[in-house]
């Protein structure tokens, strides 16, 4: 399963269960949606366990312009 359907997935969940991201529910609604991923044997990338242990959503991440280039006037 990739990053985006996880992603995907878990808005979808959370939209239904009427919870906004990054709140302490919707915290444990994606741990708990990871967990049982990871116990029916799914793969889950790497980048998902890095997100969860720095702290960030997995439902609410979205790319930044990190290492981009400005352009200075």
């Amino acid at each position: 399963m990739t990053f985006e359907e996880i992603q995907s997935k878990l808005n979808e969940t959370l939209r239904l269960a009427e919870v906004k991201v990054g709140t302490k529910k919707a915290d444990l609604i994606e741990r708990v949606y990871l967990k049982a991923l990871r116990d029916s044997g799914m793969d889950v990338p790497v980048v998902v366990d890095i997100l969860l242990m720095s702290g960030r959503s997995v439902a609410g991440y979205k790319p930044s312009n990190i290492g981009k280039r400005v352009q200075l006037p």
